[in-house]
């Protein structure tokens, strides 16, 4: 069952090892006095080009190595207990005679080697800014406690010093119209004493269709937008 999985190893060790045996190193090209930028980026990206190439020769080798190896062992993971029996003594006979566990380990190693290659020639190209790589900070962070803010429920309260005043003066003014509309004097003990009364009964006024009408210009409605000073004059 594993035979294939076998000899696609043996076939990409065999490759991996034409790779691993000839190891490139792309050095930074040579800047002689008075060469010019462009000059000397073009030499600079021309290895980094040969390099690319090198770089994707490793990882398609190391990728297919890999894949072979991780399908074989889910292969042998799968097999019933009679087919395991079978296959061990072909899977220890073929580790012992191909070591792919090193060939993978070093074909990552040479892929970590162009790689750091790479950015060495990437650093020197003229204009080129480098990576800055951010420093953590080791100062513990601050933590600012909470701070809850005041809700509003969506009625408007007049200042409370503001409420009496704009009241009493309301209700002399009320007292002002009953004596016009009806025979009575202000000295009267429905002034004096039941207050509690009027103030109602200037309720009903403020929201009767026809006292409203008669009394439009006698008592001044409280809206949030007058001033304090525009309470007590129209």
């Amino acid at each position: 069952m594993s035979a294939h999985y076998r000899s696609q190893i043996n076939r990409l060790c065999a490759e991996a090892a034409d790779v691993l045996g000839d190891q490139k190193t792309f050095e930074i090209p040579a800047r002689p006095q008075g060469t010019p930028d462009n000059v000397f980026s073009s030499n600079v990206r021309t290895q980094i080009k040969s390099l690319n190439n090198e770089m994707e020769d490793v990882s398609e080798v190391t990728n297919e190595l890999s894949n072979a190896t991780e399908k074989w062992m889910t292969l042998r993971s799968s097999m019933t207990g009679a087919e395991r029996t079978v296959d061990n003594p072909l899977y220890d006979t073929f580790v012992a005679q191909t070591d792919y566990h090193n060939v993978l380990a070093d074909l990552r190693k040479y892929f970590k080697s162009l790689r750091n290659q790479k950015r060495a020639l990437e650093a020197v190209i003229p204009g080129q800014v480098a990576p800055v790589t951010p420093i953590p900070s080791s100062a513990p962070l601050m933590h600012l406690p909470k701070t809850e803010l005041p809700t509003f429920a969506g009625d408007y309260a007049p200042p409370p010093q503001i409420v009496p005043n704009v009241i009493n003066h309301t209700l002399a003014r009320f007292v002002n119209f009953l004596t016009k509309i009806f025979p009575i004097s202000q000295n009267t003990p429905i002034f004096r004493n039941h207050i509690h009364f009027l103030k109602i009964l200037m309720c009903l006024c403020i929201h009767s269709p026809v006292l409203q009408h008669l009394y439009q210009h006698s008592i001044p409605r409280f809206t949030i937008d007058r001033t304090p000073s525009q309470l007590y004059h129209r």
